[in-house]
């Protein structure tokens, strides 16, 4: 009777003990175990390549947009080399004066300019770039050497309401003002 408590019977007729059976599930939990410690490598691994392909895919995007930018402001550039004449306006201080020659070309000049360098500042807001310290003191000399540049953004202001060129055009234009009026 004892031996009956310590076995099964098997499907075929045949006695399996209790103790083959309990050794079986054990090997079947321990197989599970495994396959699990598996599934959750492979997943620690593809998440670790999913985030080196996003860090890779952010870096081209960086670039892409530094590319784009550099290529803005070079191409509205070639416009002071094609009219040489409006280069003073921007680059010397050359005042405006109501009856220019140039008075349509320069004052469209100006309305380029200050979309490129607001365009400038908002691409690397909006991919948050980092070290754009280079284009905001670009943006500020654009605004530093032309008082024409100034009186525009003055005049279009409520086309640039948010824009991200208003601080440096405020403090720039301010002092050339003031240093302007202050020699005379």
């Amino acid at each position: 009777m004892l031996d009956y408590l310590h076995f099964g019977v098997c499907a075929d007729g045949g006695r399996l003990r209790i103790s083959d059976r309990s050794e079986r599930r054990e090997e079947i939990k321990l197989i599970l175990e495994y396959l699990k410690i598996l599934f959750s490598v492979v997943g620690l691994v593809t998440v670790y390549f999913a985030l080196l392909q996003w860090n890779a895919a952010t870096k081209s995007a960086n670039i892409a947009v530094y590319q784009r930018m550099t290529g803005e402001w070079r191409e509205h550039l070639k416009i002071l080399i094609e009219k040489p004449g409006i280069r003073p306006y921007f680059e010397s201080s050359k005042e405006l004066l109501p009856d220019d020659e140039n008075r349509e070309l320069v004052l469209a000049f100006a309305d380029i300019r200050l979309d490129v360098a607001d365009g400038l500042l908002s691409y690397a807001r909006f991919q948050k770039l980092e070290g754009i310290d280079g284009w905001e003191n670009t943006v500020a000399n654009a605004f530093r050497t032309s008082p024409v540049l100034c009186r525009r953004l003055d005049e279009a202001r409520s086309s640039f309401a948010n824009a991200l060129i208003i601080p440096i055009a405020q403090a720039v234009c301010r002092s050339s003002l003031e240093r302007k009026s202050s020699t005379k």
